[in-house]
């Protein structure tokens, strides 16, 4: 059954709404409780088991939140280092004192580039038609695998209080 800690692997399908296809995967694997997942799925999936197939609607509030106009805005050209290179759709990295954060780049214009640091999804309330292949406890291993710095190798705990081992 799926609970915090359980490794899962499951096949998914990511529509909008109106039934186009965002995403797909035959086989995706994550640790359940770790945050791997977008928290509406989290929740939907807790208790299902192997063989399980579910089709549940995620509210946007739930998967990458809701859309915040406030971080869609325009800089001019020359603050940007390398603007010149930059086209729509692509992501870039931008910092602000201490903290690092992505943007997709929306509108160039021949002064001023558009970012928009939402989400792509933001905003939008998401329906995965979900199959459950596999759960079982989740290993050192997969944790190292699945959560890169943050697994086991990275831990400092000693005592077992991260529930990684």
């Amino acid at each position: 059954m799926i609970q915090e800690n359980k490794y899962v692997e499951m096949s998914y399908t990511l529509k909008d709404t109106n039934g186009v296809v965002i995403d797909s995967s035959p086989n995706y694997a994550y640790i359940h409780g770790q945050g791997l997942i977008i928290p509406g799925l989290e929740k939907k999936l807790e208790g299902k088991n192997e063989g399980d197939e579910i089709t549940v609607t995620i509210p946007a509030a739930e998967a990458y939140g809701q859309y915040n106009p406030e971080l869609r805005f325009e800089v001019e050209k020359s603050q940007i280092d390398g603007a010149d290179r930059f086209e729509e759709g692509m992501f870039v990295y931008g910092q602000d004192g201490e903290h690092y954060h992505i943007f997709r780049v929306v509108a160039i214009s021949p002064n001023t580039i558009t970012l928009d640091g939402n989400h792509p999804l933001a905003g939008m309330d998401l329906v995965y038609e979900i199959k459950v292949l596999q759960v079982r406890d989740a290993t050192k291993e997969d944790f190292d695998t699945l959560m890169g710095d943050e697994g086991c190798d990275d831990c400092s705990c000693d005592d077992d209080s991260c529930d990684c081992h």
